[in-house]
């Protein structure tokens, strides 16, 4: 009995060993793949996350470039130079060998120190619609910029809210130098209405961004400038009344005349 079963017995211990070795080379093969997913999702992840610090360091290189210096504070090109510095430590930990994000660091540290001791410019250049549109998506930009780098942990969020209070205040600032000279050019071409409008809208922008009186210099201006400009659109008027009423007695005094003329006698000769 013993003699007939123990074919069957290794047969049957044979297709064991055979289905466990096959177990164990499914699971060997699944962990494998399992790891490959991993590292692949993870060098996916590195790369991206390099390819996305290399695109915000340029966004904010670009703003610097784009926005004038008399529209550009110091604590906002340190703000830069901090959104830069902050993006390239935390992207050089996957990356330690990486000269471009080695270079970024370097340039941002010569960038605070610059923003540190340079003066910001007195005069604010006139902008041409182009520019100015340049010029304000920039700022929004790198107020989003800042926002994330809040999100994120890269600046703390009493930095992003105050910067992001002096962008909102250069904003102002750009349209209401836009409005002040819209209103000159429209009274240097004789249009007192619009040039009056213009300083009006200046005047509601800056009286709703007058937080602390900060504002208060420059609203006392606008008043006197908008009281001067409806003044001198009265006196046009009145010089205008009376220039009509003084033709019109001109011309009602020569129809006048006119009617007064005797026609010269004709005698048929």
């Amino acid at each position: 009995m013993l003699a007939t079963d123990s074919p069957t017995v290794c047969v049957r211990m044979s297709m064991q060993l055979v289905g466990g070795a096959l177990i164990a080379i499914l699971g060997l093969a699944t962990l494998a793949f399992a790891l490959f997913q991993r590292m692949r999702k993870a060098r996916l992840r590195r790369d991206r996350a390099l390819t996305d610090a290399a695109a915000s360091i340029q966004r904010c290189w670009q703003i610097a470039e784009r926005v004038p210096a008399a529209y550009l504070p110091p604590s906002l090109r340190r703000l830069i130079a901090r959104l830069v510095q902050s993006t390239s430590s935390r992207t050089l930990k996957l990356d330690p060998k990486n000269t471009f994000l080695r270079e970024q660091e370097t340039r941002s540290r010569m960038m605070l120190a610059s923003a540190a001791r340079e003066p910001q410019p007195n005069a604010r250049p006139m902008l041409s619609p182009k520019d100015r549109k340049a010029v304000t998506d920039s700022l929004r930009d790198l107020k989003r910029l800042a926002q994330y780098a809040k999100q994120v942990g890269l600046i703390p969020a009493a930095e992003c809210n105050r910067e992001s209070m002096v962008i909102d205040a250069v904003l102002l600032r750009i349209m209401v130098d836009h409005l002040k000279q819209n209103a000159l050019n429209s009274e240097a071409i004789g249009n007192p209405s619009d040039a009056a409008s213009y300083i009006m809208r200046a005047l509601q922008a800056l009286t709703a961004g007058n937080e602390g009186g900060r504002f208060k210099d420059e609203i006392s201006n606008l008043n006197r400038e908008l009281e001067r400009i409806r003044k001198g659109s009265r006196s046009d008027a009145g010089r205008g009344r009376d220039d009509n009423a003084l033709l019109q007695g001109l011309q009602a005094q020569a129809a006048s005349d006119g009617a007064g003329l005797k026609r010269p006698h004709y005698d048929g000769r």
